[in-house]
């Protein structure tokens, strides 16, 4: 009954990189929006869709090592769900911006790897320890 230890470092190095992330996301952000054409309608949705992302990524984050460390499932569940909604965030911030610029790519591409790995990691660190969960 031991907690994963890949599963945490991949949380401890994701909660300091997606940190690093969103101060580089809001100041591209904030610069695309001052001296690009934005319509303002789409500017609002971005805006709010990097809003949104920090408070769930750092509850994912906070819940996914809560449920490591003390050998809980439904912390750990309730992560991997929250980690799919931060990868359709992230996806939307590389992928279907108005405009992308090649740092939110490179920079995104890692958070997204980061995600990835902790959603399988979760998955994996779920079934290996499921029947001692509970």
């Amino acid at each position: 009954m031991a907690p994963s230890l890949h599963y945490q470092v991949v949380l401890y190095f994701n909660r300091y990189f997606f940190l690093l992330y969103y101060i580089l996301e809001m100041i591209v952000c904030l610069l695309k929006t001052y001296k690009l054409p934005y319509p303002t309608r789409i500017a609002v949705v971005e805006w709010l869709i990097l809003g949104l992302l920090y408070p769930v990524q750092r509850s994912r984050i906070a819940l996914g090592s809560k449920g490591n460390l003390t050998d809980k499932a439904p912390p750990i569940v309730i992560s991997s769900i929250l980690n799919i909604s931060t990868i359709l965030g992230t996806l939307y911030l590389i992928r279907w911006q108005t405009y992308v610029i090649y740092l939110e790519i490179i920079i995104g591409y890692i958070e997204l790897t980061f995600e990835s790995i902790c959603f399988v990691l979760g998955f994996i660190h779920l079934l290996t320890q499921k029947s001692n969960m509970y």
